[in-house]
């Protein structure tokens, strides 16, 4: 409570030693409130508000140049593949000809007179064997 009058003390005007009158008070009147600063706080949002768009401006670019980027890689890597599969498709056609060369009557014939030198059958010959030949066999091998 000391505190609170001591501060009432302070706050009061001072009187004279004297025995003068006391000094005039201050009017009751509460000194004219000041105009908010408007201006500067309309300049601070607008800053605000533009950095923010730069923020945003500046990711989207970001952004875009990434996916221009990643279209990019993948485009490469599907020419590489069309280009893998294009030569595989070449080979097996070649090697499908081949085959069809290679197992062409003609040739085999070729080759199996000229090279194994067999000759080619008169007749078609059927051989029978009997149970008990056969059997015979197995038992002395």
């Amino acid at each position: 409570m000391a505190a609170s009058a001591q501060a009432r003390a302070s706050a009061a005007p001072a009187r004279s030693r004297t025995g003068a009158a006391p000094a005039p008070r201050p009017s009751s009147s509460p000194a004219p409130a000041r105009a908010p600063r408007s201006r500067p706080a309309t300049h601070t949002r607008a800053v605000r508000l533009f950095t923010v768009f730069l923020i945003a401006l500046t990711t989207l670019a970001v952004g875009r140049i990434a996916l221009s980027f990643a279209v990019v890689q993948k485009t490469m890597a599907t020419e590489v593949v069309a280009t893998e599969q294009r030569r595989v498709v070449a080979e097996n056609a070649q090697l499908a000809a081949d085959a069809t060369r290679l197992s062409s009557m003609t040739r085999v014939r070729s080759i199996a007179l000229r090279r194994l030198g067999l000759v080619p059958s008169s007749g078609v010959v059927y051989l029978s064997v009997g149970s008990e030949q056969a059997a015979g066999d197995d038992v002395g091998r």
